[in-house]
């Protein structure tokens, strides 16, 4: 049977709410390895020290690898290969199976006389329970073969529920059918950044994988671009220096202190820089002369006993501590200070001359009515200690980078920077404060900057900017930027100035790189060459990394990285729906389709769906999450529908403008009518089998649209936020965060915002089974928010849950509660969506206290 067949033959028997006697599944065949000679051992006595007699039976002991069958070719059915030898011998023998739902079962292993079971690796008793998590699992069966004898292998396996379990084939045409579970999407191994050299002849690959003891390893790969050559793999962080063509850079720890080693790419030659340089943040000047250090100075202690705030953020760890700067010579080791003062302080770029630096200081002001902090950018001439004052008092601005000559800073900040120069909104209208424009700042001609010298250069670009960065090799800028659920790459090129043989700053245009995938997860470019590394992916897809020509932009691939991690695994598919809502709106968003699906033939409501939103000041990306795993949630048979309301960033600053003073009606809106619409557009989905979830403000969006509908059969509302008041002056970033949500109103002044459109003061309208996860050390959204908005749907008597994650924050991170929080909120749906709740009364079942 396959996947496609497998999923719908499972929801139609769940559907229908049949309940099946215990059944034998026959598994007849096996891919086999061996045999593998085993030869009796000297007999220099006949007992052992402890009076035991040799036994035939103790070379099962004998030790194998069982990875072996991953290479093995040869299959058999139940009919063992006869061992004509004289000797004892073993067999090696694999099959798989795959279960889409938490399944107790049994296997049971008949005829065999003498053999080992091993289920995904580990020894299990043959006939004993087994409780299966949704995955495909692996029997492995140890078989010792008598001299000269013939054996054949029955295995069954045993279940109540048949219907949720389909034996793979073992034929190699059989790959790409396993079914994706969350483990598998954690341990995968990503390659998250492709960074070339300055003459583009090699780059550094950077692998990252977790592992169950809840470490992170980091690996640094060189390779020759031409050939993709591997020419050093290190555990060592490793990076390019500027201004040279493949030398780079690590830090070994001597008993003098910290050294920096150059090595050259090309004969692995290295050279001790300075022996002795600061341990603390250190960025090295392009000149590698000198270098500036960031230093954390510690705030004033707080009593052990009490606590005073000096500021709403002093209850922030860290707050009271600043940073400072100092330049650090290498040849000299003098430190000269750059910095005093008690503000923060924060180092954004140093000019390609190693003569300047900028530096953002930012002022509290929490009565300003949109941000808390203003920002003034300096210049510091790092040989006469000489500062301009660039900007002064901004609340808006975010990155600054020099160009290479210069004579522009590339500026990224919010519509409301520099007077709005940015902005086509009314002025009645905010933006939202998480969309980015891209803007010139010319250094050029005067160091006194007012609106006059700021060129705004995405003003009538819909996409938000991310990331930026200056070629060296063409003076152009590159960006990467939020087009709703996509972030793509692009390039600013600005013309050339025929006078000067420089660039026309005023005159350029954007071009975007065409990329087979829609989520750029990270670009780099070369320094003197036209080449830009690029890791790419998209939500079912671990994607593939690529060298990019900036010149022709044109891409060529490096590696397929799904392939090498994920090729054994049934794939869904990701196809985009967008619709117009009631008031002209068009509203993107994509669906993800269990594997092999075919929409043209599935039957009518064979599918439980799931919905997915954030409704805050940002897109829900097309990238491979490995936290909500929507590419798992496919491949167990939900349909999974994912839509960008009204509010979001990267969709142009009207459509953002939503975000702010709307407290989700809007977004909820939205939400129901693209539902609505997806369901008319689909009819293989079961309207009566709908859940919806979301986390942070997408937790509050669950918890708020279920106060306006009884449209979903159950939700999940991760570290949500249910009393807009509580959160204002009780999260770490509450009341900030609401200067975004709510600009310009406050709980005592806007109660229709504060508290009518808080979830607790309506939670006598939901109706709908709601679970609530929260991380106990959640500081973004404390856990009280989920706590209250629990308590009240306790006692109104509605289906709820919640669950809690110690020493978890706002996401939950560590290896193996986050595998416990996605069974959680999978058994979840599983309960309320396909009718099973198996696996939910196996995790929490409800003990006798009432």
């Amino acid at each position: 049977m396959n996947i496609r067949d497998f999923l719908l033959t499972s929801f139609l028997v769940l559907s229908s709410s049949m309940t099946a006697s215990a059944k034998d599944i026959k598994v007849d065949k096996f891919r086999i390895a061996g045999p593998f000679k085993l030869v009796a051992p000297v007999m220099v006595d006949s007992v052992k020290h402890d009076s035991s007699k040799f036994d035939s039976k103790s070379l099962l002991d004998s030790s194998v690898n069982l990875d072996i069958l991953k290479s093995a070719t040869q299959t058999v059915d139940s009919v063992l290969p006869k061992n004509d030898s004289e000797a004892y011998s073993m067999l090696l023998l694999q099959s798989s199976f795959s279960n889409i739902n938490f399944v107790k079962a049994k296997v049971d292993v008949k005829k065999l006389k003498n053999y080992k079971l091993f289920i995904d690796g580990k020894e299990t008793a043959a006939g004993s329970d087994i409780s299966l998590l949704p995955a495909t699992h692996d029997i492995v069966i140890k078989c010792l073969q008598a001299p000269k004898s013939a054996d054949t292998c029955l295995v069954n396996i045993v279940t109540e529920k048949p219907e949720l379990i389909t034996v793979l084939g073992v034929d190699k045409q059989e790959n790409g059918m396993k079914l994706l579970d969350n483990k598998t999407v954690v341990n995968a191994k990503i390659s998250g950044h492709i960074k070339p050299s300055g003459d583009g002849l090699y780059y550094i690959q950077v692998d990252y994988q977790r592992f169950p003891d809840n470490s992170t390893e980091w690996t640094y790969i060189l390779k020759e671009t031409k050939t993709h050559r591997v020419a050093l793999k290190t555990k060592k962080n490793i990076s390019w220096v500027s201004n040279t063509p493949h030398t780079f850079q690590s830090y070994n720890d001597t008993k003098e202190g910290r050294a920096l080693i150059f090595t050259d790419a090309q004969t692995l030659k290295e050279t001790v820089v300075c022996e002795k340089m600061p341990k603390d943040q250190v960025a090295l000047l392009p000149n590698h002369k000198k270098a500036i250090v960031s230093k954390v100075q510690e705030g004033p202690k707080a009593d052990e006993d009490k606590h005073i705030y000096y500021h709403p953020d002093d209850r922030i760890p860290g707050w009271r501590s600043r940073l400072s700067y100092s330049l650090f010579d290498l040849e000299t080791g003098v430190t000269t200070p750059l910095t005093f003062g008690n503000r923060n302080i924060s180092l954004l770029d140093i000019s390609a001359d190693s003569r300047k630096a900028l530096f953002a200081v930012s002022t509290s002001d929490i009565t300003h009515m949109l941000r808390t902090d203003y920002q003034t950018l300096l210049q510091l001439d790092l040989e006469t200690m000489a500062v301009d004052t660039l900007i002064a008092k901004d609340y808006f601005m975010g990155a600054c980078k020099y160009s290479p000559d210069g004579k522009q800073i590339a500026i990224s900040a919010n519509a409301e920077f520099a007077n709005r120069i940015g902005c086509v909104l009314p002025a009645d209208k905010f933006p939202n404060q998480y969309e980015y424009e891209m803007f010139l700042l010319d250094v050029s001609k005067s160091l006194s900057a007012n609106s006059a010298d700021i060129t705004p250069l995405t003003k009538d670009f819909n996409p938000s900017i991310s990331n930026f960065a200056w070629s060296k090799y063409d003076g152009n800028l590159y960006f990467s930027a939020d087009d709703g659920e996509c972030l793509n790459v692009y390039k600013l090129e600005f013309a050339a100035d025929k006078k000067t043989k420089g660039k026309n700053y005023s005159d350029y245009k954007i071009t975007k790189f065409d990329l087979p995938y829609p989520y750029v997860s990270h670009f780099y470019l070369a320094d003197n060459a036209p080449f830009m590394g690029v890791s790419a992916c998209d939500i079912v897809d671990l994607g593939k990394t690529y060298w990019v020509n900036t010149k022709t932009m044109k891409a060529s691939m490096i590696e397929d990285v799904h392939q090498r991690e994920l090729a054994d695994y049934a794939k869904p598919t990701v196809r985009d729906f967008s619709f117009k809502n009631s008031e002209g709106y068009d509203i993107p968003g994509f669906y993800i389709l269990p594997p092999g699906v075919d929409e043209a033939t599935a039957a009518k409501g064979s599918y439980p769906m799931l919905v997915y939103y954030y409704g805050g000041c940002s897109p829900v990306s097309k990238a491979f999450s490995t936290s909500y795993v929507f590419q798992v949630l496919a491949s167990r048979g939900y349909v999974v529908y994912i839509l960008e309301p009204r509010g979001c960033a990267g969709l142009g600053q009207e459509f953002g403008s939503w975000h702010g003073n709307t407290a989700g009606d809007p977004q909820t809106k939205d939400i129901i009518e693209g539902t609505q619409a997806f369901l008319k557009a689909h009819p293989y989905v079961n309207e009566k089998k709908l859940g919806c979830f979301g986390a942070s403000y997408g937790g509050f969006m669950t918890q708020y649209l279920l106060t306006k509908t009884n449209m979903f059969s159950c939700g999940w509302s991760h570290a949500g936020i249910s009393n807009h008041t509580s959160y204002w002056g009780y999260g770490y970033w509450g009341y900030t965060y609401s200067q975004v949500s709510m600009p310009g109103s406050y709980p005592w002044k806007d109660k229709q915002l504060y508290v009518d459109h808080s979830p607790l003061f309506n939670a006598d309208k939901i109706k709908t089974p709601l679970l609530f996860t929260h991380g106990l050390n959640d500081r973004n959204v404390p856990p009280i928010e989920s706590s209250q908005l629990y308590t009240a749907l306790s006692l109104l008597g509605t289906p709820t849950a919640y669950v809690t994650f110690q020493g978890e924050e706002h996401h939950v991170k560590n290896y193996t509660r986050l595998l416990n929080w996605q069974h959680t909120f999978m058994a979840w749906f599983d309960r309320w969506l396909k009718d099973d709740a198996t696996w939910w009364n196996e995790l929490y079942k409800e003990p006798e206290l009432r």
